[in-house]
């Protein structure tokens, strides 16, 4: 049995949430330190209590900022990899206003300045917006207080996009209802997160890596988010597990999961490849056919008011 923790309650309904499991940074290995996370019984979301005040010190090794490129050019294989979102996004806006949060070095972003829209982008690292607001010429807000940013912005936009990022704010039903407030009618809201209600998450726990302790400070169901976008009062679109996006973040959490969990040094272990490749060809039917995927990708409008 869950022991159920009467001194805190969930930010989205108010119940009292039930103790997880306790989890340490087996993806960068920055602390040995453990944490607690949580979860609603009502609406299925996991966060982690207490979160740490210094998060800075938990974001090395293959985290921002040591990834940045010099020049815009060093973008370009990154803007291969992203093709796919932008083309998610032009199948219902081709220009705009596109404010993306959480942009990392702005990859995304500057993949859709070049295709015509007017971009700008919150960002809480001082190098990735520096590198923003410098070499690619976007207009980038540095602060941790995402919605305060939001809020601040004198227009409405007709794109707002989370890419992987609604997982490291410590306030996400907050962001999300700035973010609705400031879409102009008709216009696109797109989140993509890891989903704590995938089988993935059921078989491996502690170890999996999209759990990501200490970074990710909420894990949010799919069907949550949907819930929490309706009664802001925007409508479903789509919600993807199978998109690129999903379909490497999949293999991703097999592999390194399974390594996390085995306690292997060397991720290149011939036999963790082995037995990764295995369970994401055993479990690929179950993950496509029940919508079971790692990470999706939502799509939401705001009801256009003309129509």
């Amino acid at each position: 049995m869950l022991a159920k923790t009467k001194s805190l309650k969930c930010a989205r309904c108010e119940t009292s949430l039930d103790r997880l499991l306790n989890a340490r940074d087996f993806n960068q290995e920055s602390t040995r330190e453990e944490f607690s996370y949580f979860k609603c019984p009502s609406c299925g979301c996991i966060s982690l209590h207490p979160t740490p005040q210094e998060m800075g010190k938990y974001y090395v090794n293959n985290y921002r900022p040591y990834q940045i490129p010099e020049t815009a050019d060093d973008l370009q294989f990154a803007l291969s990899q992203i093709a796919h979102r932008l083309e998610l996004i032009t199948q219902h806006k081709t220009s705009g206003r596109l404010l993306e949060i959480g942009p990392s070095f702005g990859a995304f972003s500057l993949g859709a300045k070049n295709a015509g829209f007017e971009v700008s982008a919150i960002e809480i690292d001082p190098m990735c917006a520096n590198f923003m607001n410098t070499a690619l010429q976007i207009p980038t807000d540095c602060t941790p207080d995402t919605i305060a940013a939001i809020e601040g912005l004198g227009i409405a936009f007709d794109v707002i996009a989370m890419w992987h990022s609604i997982e490291h704010l410590p306030d996400p039903w907050g962001v999300l209802e700035a973010c609705a407030s400031k879409l102009a009618p008709g216009g696109l809201l797109v989140v993509a997160a890891p989903d704590p209600s995938c089988l993935q998450f059921r078989i491996f726990q502690r170890y999996w890596v999209h759990l990501d302790a200490p970074r990710h400070l909420y894990l949010i169901p799919a069907r949550t988010l949907i819930g929490a976008a309706a009664d802001l009062g925007l409508e479903f679109i789509s919600c993807n597990t199978r998109d690129l996006d999903g379909r490497q973040l999949n293999r991703m959490g097999w592999s390194v999961s399974l390594n996390n969990l085995l306690g292997f040094r060397n991720p290149r272990t011939l036999f963790r490849r082995i037995c990764s490749k295995l369970l994401t060809m055993v479990f690929y039917p179950i993950e496509v056919c029940a919508n079971q995927g790692a990470c999706y990708t939502i799509m939401l409008r705001k009801p256009d008011t003309d129509r």
